[in-house]
Parts: C-alpha cells; sequence; structure tokens
C-alpha cells in the first residue's frame, strides 16, 4: 500500500483586499457587445477626476491606453473580438470583458 502524506494548508493566513470597484455596479460598460466605434464607461463612486483606462487582449497584449475623457473611449481601431477593459482610479483598479463587434 502506498502512504501519502498530507498536503500543507497553502493561504491559510493571506489577506486580501478588496478594491471599491470590486462591486459590480461602479463600473460598466456600454453597449457590450459593441458595434459602434465607441463604449461609454459608467463609473459610480469614482474618487480621482483622472481614471485611466487600458484596453488588452485576452493574450495580455496592450491595444490601447490613455485617460478616459467624457466618459467614452474611442475603439475603431479594434477589429472584431473580445477585449478586457481595465479602469484604473488611484490605487484601485477593475477589469470587465467586452466583446467588439
Amino acid at each position: 500500500s502506498t502512504s501519502r502524506s498530507a498536503l500543507p494548508a497553502v493561504g491559510k493566513n493571506i489577506q486580501f483586499h478588496k478594491p471599491k470597484f470590486e462591486d459590480g455596479n461602479s463600473f460598466t460598460l456600454y453597449p457590450n457587445p459593441v458595434s459602434g466605434q465607441q463604449i461609454q464607461v459608467f463609473i459610480t463612486n469614482r474618487e480621482n477626476e483622472v481614471v485611466t483606462y487600458k484596453v488588452t487582449s485576452l493574450l495580455g497584449a496592450t491595444l490601447l491606453s490613455g485617460t478616459l475623457v467624457n466618459n467614452h473611449i474611442n475603439i475603431a481601431k479594434l477589429k472584431s473580438g473580445i477585449y478586457l477593459m481595465q479602469l484604473i482610479d488611484g490605487d484601485e483598479s477593475s477589469i470587465r470583458k467586452f466583446i467588439k463587434k
């Protein structure tokens, strides 16, 4: 018979910080899926005047980045596909998936 040793408890004492963006209602993309040249970003509980964004492929390549102006982001140069949008508000950030048709 084979004896198995018990695996040690991993991550037992790790504390996770829950960012304010974790609330699903605080950052919304519209429309999603999007077929036009712009996507609108709605943020509640915004803490900073300057919110930056980064759009990446599912493989992690940064395709667009900048400062959010008038809650719209021009996505005209993106091909049809699935992308990740990261918003950064101070030291908090959150990521949402969106589809461009």
